[in-house]
């Protein structure tokens, strides 16, 4: 069994995941960083990465009613919430409406394990990428295969893999994010950083009833002009003023910030990102 501090552990990081005080993800900075990326959390060749996607519902003054996970995009399943907004902007009668379902629409993520290596070389964080940056990061892999071990990865190994320099130039729709390995300096990295690796499963496994019932009602409300149900109704049925509202990727800049208009029919996956590292 486990012991009264072990148990109390565990229940305080229950108690964080279900309010959504979950650890933030981490961009790349503006100019040029330094990554050692990290092997797979699931173990010895497994996948190191993972898909991500959220949803930051606003209600009709443009506060944000709601953040919940994107099963489609993180799961690579129906996602009630994209349903919801889909028939929301089918349903909307003028353009700002429209806009304002269109920005709900979830931006595709990848997620690694990986040291700041200008921070620690022993602390793993959870880096979130474009889908257009982390397939940079592929070719990197596929440039530097090991003829002799073809489980070698170039990118993830901790003896003989190097670190990943992840220029970022730009802002909003022109950002660009170059990545090269880096031609001296990477050093060795301890084992005991596996101990330490994010749960990415874990990390992802955001659904829960509530959670998707406000980010539903949130874009019901947002197309009807009206506030998002978040109090007991008269009919009795229970809503938590402590249900999951969980954290943006970046901050609350993300679901705050102003940026330039894009049509969301036209909108594309990239443009989303880029949308996204504006406001950051």
């Amino acid at each position: 069994m486990a012991s009264l501090k072990e148990r109390m552990a565990q229940k305080k990081a229950q108690i964080a995941e279900q309010s959504g005080r979950r650890q933030q993800t981490v961009k790349p900075a503006a100019g040029a960083s330094r990554w050692r990326i990290l092997p797979s959390w699931r173990g010895e060749g497994e996948d190191f990465f993972h898909d991500f996607g959220q949803h930051f519902v606003k209600d009709a003054q443009g506060k944000t009613a709601a953040v919940y996970v994107c099963a489609e995009k993180t799961f690579q399943r129906p996602c009630p919430v994209c349903e919801a907004i889909r028939e929301g902007i089918g349903e909307a009668k003028d353009d700002a409406t429209k806009k304002l379902l269109g920005d709900a629409k979830a931006s595709g993520r990848i997620l690694l394990n990986a040291l700041d290596v200008a921070k620690s070389l022993t602390d793993p964080v959870i880096l979130e990428l474009s889908p257009t940056t982390f397939d940079k990061l592929i070719d990197i892999y596929q440039q530097n295969p090991d003829e002799e071990n073809d489980d070698f990865n170039i990118v993830t190994d901790l003896n003989d893999g190097v670190d990943i320099i992840i220029t970022r130039s730009g802002t909003g729709l022109n950002t660009e994010y170059s990545v090269q390995p880096a031609l001296k300096g990477s050093k060795k990295v301890d084992p005991k950083v596996l101990e330490k690796l994010n749960n990415l499963d874990e990390y992802v496994a955001q659904e829960q009833e509530l959670g998707l019932l406000k980010a539903t009602n949130a874009v019901k409300a947002t197309l009807t002009g009206t506030k998002a149900l978040s109090k007991p109704s008269s009919k009795g049925e229970e809503f938590d003023d402590d249900v999951p509202n969980y954290p943006s990727t970046g901050g609350e800049e993300i679901i705050e910030g102003d940026y330039k208009s894009v049509s969301d029919e036209k909108m594309s996956d990239d443009e989303l990102n880029a949308l996204l590292d504006e406001i950051e």
